[in-house]
């Protein structure tokens, strides 16, 4: 969520404030940069020095936590964005615009932390993404296209880990199915039709075994719904750990009538047919 925090802007100028009112300051922008670029701007440091956190916002003339609005402008006047302070953190609405007016970002935070829904755009007003936040913690995000269709949709944990994910054809039909344990990620995929394709469990990719490997039973259909093929999934081999079959698989033609039987080793070999 880089993209809609206040550190993304490159400050041109500071409109002159009043001494004994620092409640809003007006940045105009020249071009945006790195998130991290921000602080280091020398006409930003005019006004603010940054915490040793490096988010907290302190006032220079007076060292004091900042308590106010900063409004951003695009170097031809329209506005970019608003974000809200309190006692040198974000805090509240923040909202980032498109030069047209549109909005593109509208994020709320709490304590420093994200919370409740987000909305983020497209530059024409569709909705780009919808998600949720829990005291800093991602639980949910539903993308869209540009045109208004849903894409994708993902649910979080309460540590922000993934529990699951559904990617979608352009007619609103379930294109993969994921739902994620420990260890494993059962993934069914579908055709257009709304029967399933495949279906079965991948073992996690970890540091020694990536990418991600097929393990345990699997199931392959026919267009129609009938069963195709199904069987177990193991790793290993004679030369590496790639995928092998491993025990009993049954293949179907597409009446469901049994055609073919064969049996595997657990090194994938073929020993009985």
């Amino acid at each position: 969520m880089k993209s809609i925090l206040v550190c993304i802007l490159l400050v041109t100028s500071l409109d002159t404030c009043k001494a004994q009112d620092m409640s809003e300051i007006n940045i105009t922008l020249q071009q945006p940069i790195e998130e991290k670029s921000l602080f280091n701007q020398e006409s930003f440091q005019q006004y603010f020095i940054v915490n040793a956190d490096g988010q907290t916002l302190l006032l220079k003339r007076t060292k004091a936590l900042f308590s106010g609005k900063i409004i951003v402008q695009y170097p031809t006047g329209e506005k970019f964005a608003e974000y809200n302070y309190i006692e040198g953190k974000q805090e509240g609405q923040q909202t980032s615009f498109y030069k047209n007016g549109n909005t593109k970002t509208s994020i709320f935070i709490e304590n420093g932390k994200y919370q409740n829904d987000y909305i983020i755009y497209y530059d024409n007003g569709n909705i780009e993404s919808v998600g949720s936040y829990d005291k800093g913690v991602h639980r949910s995000l539903i993308t869209y296209t540009q045109d208004g269709r849903k894409n994708t949709e993902v649910n979080n944990d309460n540590q922000g880990a993934r529990i699951k994910e559904i990617i979608y054809f352009d007619s609103g039909q379930i294109k993969t199915q994921k739902t994620f344990s420990d260890k494993y990620i059962y993934i069914i995929s579908f055709y257009e039709n709304g029967n399933k394709e495949y279906e079965g469990n991948n073992l996690k990719g970890t540091k020694m075994l990536n990418p991600v490997y097929k393990e345990g039973n699997w199931k392959y259909y026919y267009k129609n719904g009938n069963l195709k093929e199904e069987g177990n999934w193991g790793m290993g081999g004679r030369h590496d750990n790639s995928n092998i079959k491993i025990g009993v698989w049954k293949t179907y033609n597409e009446e469901g009538d049994l055609i073919k039987e064969q049996e595997y080793n657990n090194l994938g070999m073929i020993i009985k047919e």
